[in-house]
């Protein structure tokens, strides 16, 4: 870079200006970085998160298809062993869910460092919609954490125990 400015340089959380410009989605700053400026594109900060991760964590789609299109690994994992569509899970951010399984083919099934697939995060967090989601997106209702099967986080969490098909209203 000219001037002399070190184009890798982080914050204190280990943030490169690539995770910024992600985290805003900004899209003209991000092809720059990478396709012009050559920024390493799989920087973690301190938590293990990608630029990628910093995209689906405020819900730019747009950004988070672009990283992929620029060859981001949409299966890099954080410290926790999440990937980008347990974190779309944890947000409730249906539209970036859709975005990653549909329009970017990403593995629904994946587990993170616990056992936990995108469902149990949704379940547990309680985002019926994205719940509800990734069910007709094909993700396994029947699925077990290490711990207790996604039924069992959903109940837990919603307060109520009858059984999952019939406590959400996933056909509006």
């Amino acid at each position: 870079m000219e001037l002399g400015v070190d184009k890798e340089s982080k914050d204190n959380d280990g943030k490169a200006v690539l995770h910024w410009a992600a985290a805003m989605g900004h899209n003209t700053a991000v092809r720059t970085l990478i396709g012009d400026l050559g920024i390493e594109k799989e920087a973690k900060d301190d938590y293990g998160s990608t630029p990628l991760y910093h995209a689906v964590f405020n819900g730019h789609d747009t950004t988070v298809r672009l990283l992929v299109q620029l060859g981001v690994d949409k299966y890099s994992k954080d410290k926790d062993g999440r990937m980008a569509l347990h974190w779309a899970a944890a947000k409730g951010y249906d539209s970036t869910v859709q975005t990653l399984i549909r329009d970017l083919e990403i593995e629904k099934e994946a587990n993170d460092s616990d056992g936990r697939t995108a469902l149990h995060i949704a379940a547990k967090d309680g985002y019926d919609s994205t719940v509800c989601l990734l069910v007709q997106l094909g993700v396994d209702k029947e699925s077990s954490d290490l711990n207790c099967p996604v039924q069992f986080v959903a109940a837990m969490k919603l307060r109520y125990l009858s059984s999952f098909d019939t406590q959400l209203d996933c056909a509006g």
